[in-house]
């Protein structure tokens, strides 16, 4: 059986310390939302320096919550 994901990927900035990456210190990320299939935690963080990824969350509040608390 195959499976199909669908992302909505948006590349953002970071204008304050508390958004960069704690692995390797860049400021650009993307924010994912796995749209299909639909999972509990479809949200996530992703670097797009070093591919680092914070843990999947059920809202992009709380994606963005995790990656501030890893730095």
């Amino acid at each position: 059986m195959k499976v199909t994901f669908m992302e909505e990927i948006e590349a953002r900035k970071a204008w304050f310390n508390s958004m960069f990456c704690s692995e390797c210190g860049e400021g650009l990320y993307k924010i994912h939302h796995q749209l299909q299939p639909e999972t509990p935690n479809c949200w996530w963080i992703e670097c797009e320096n070093c591919g680092h990824e914070s843990f999947p969350s059920p809202s992009r509040d709380i994606a963005i919550a995790r990656w501030k608390q890893e730095c």
